[in-house]
This record gives C-alpha cells, structure tokens and sequence, in this order.
C-alpha cells in the first residue's frame, strides 16, 4: 500500500528543512489501508531513539477542527526515530477533503514533548463529486 512520510523536530531551529524523502504529501479522500510514517528528530535533524517512549501518538487535525489521536507503532525498533498508524475504517479513513495537520508527541523517561506540525493534503475522487 501506499504511505505518507513525515520527518518532524522536536526541538531546536524553527522548521529546519530536513528535505523529507517527499516534500508534498497528498491521498484520497476514504483512502484505507494508508500507512502513516513520523520519524522524531531532535533539532539537528538527528532521529530521536523512541523505542523506551511511554507514549507514541501521532495527532491528526483534520480541516474542521476536530482532531484525532493514533497510537503510533514502532516501524523498527525504535532507535530511528520512526512510527506508524494505518488507516482502516475505524481509524480514520480520511473523511474530509482539504488541508490536515499532523503532530507527533512521545514521552520518554517522563518527559514529554511534542514535534513541529506538517501538512498534507486529502483530494476528492472522482466518485465523490
């Protein structure tokens, strides 16, 4: 299946440019199946090792306001800095077409913190017009 790809900072110097493997990141409204990927990265632009965070969450904004909540799955083991959701019919299908936020937050070692925000897009089907 398809995923989206984020790299989000911590920390450090406001929205450093990582140069992410793909800088727009856009699907399909009621798209499923979608794998989700946030990588944490400190403001050096080096992963952050999350693999002993008490909390992994990657936070949705969608473009009414409301907000939803993943719990994010290692994609390895932790050290790389990355997670993951995968969108079925119970979490969200991206149900609302325009521009969504997206937000990590961990808790390692009793601190938490939260990434900078990414956008992405959901388009419309053809089929939904």
């Amino acid at each position: 299946m398809s995923d989206l790809n984020f790299q989000l900072q911590l920390a450090g110097q406001d929205m450093v440019d990582f140069a992410p493997v793909i800088p727009r990141q856009s699907i399909r409204m009621g798209d499923q199946g979608i794998r989700t990927i946030v990588q944490v990265v400190d403001g050096n632009g080096m992963a952050v090792n999350i693999r002993a965070a008490t909390v992994r969450k990657i936070k949705l904004l969608k473009p009414d306001g409301t907000t939803y909540d993943a719990t994010g799955l290692l994609l390895s083991n932790g050290v790389d800095g990355k997670m993951y959701f995968t969108s079925t019919s119970l979490i969200p299908p991206f149900g609302q077409v325009g521009e969504w936020q997206i937000q990590a937050k961990i808790t390692v070692g009793g601190v938490t913190q939260s990434t900078q925000w990414a956008n992405f897009t959901v388009g419309p089907n053809i089929d939904s017009n």
